[in-house]
């Protein structure tokens, strides 16, 4: 195969989706994805908010409400 386009440079892209296809296909085993880059979205666990501190008495607080949240 000649990975070369009419310039004479290489088509990465093109090698890239052969080899991608061939993994798929279970004929080469290519090596797990290691970095990620900008494109690609990556899955961050939320963080929480901060939570705010109360030092006083529960009487001190007058009505307290709880909610349930979904």
């Amino acid at each position: 195969m000649d990975w070369r386009n009419q310039a004479g440079r290489l088509q990465e892209m093109s090698c890239r989706k052969a080899l991608l296809e061939l993994d798929r296909r279970k004929e080469i085993n290519l090596p797990k994805v290691n970095k990620h880059y900008a494109f690609q979205k990556v899955n961050k666990p939320a963080e929480a908010p901060p939570i705010a501190e109360v030092s006083c008495e529960l009487a001190e607080l007058g009505d307290v409400e709880i909610i349930r949240l979904q």
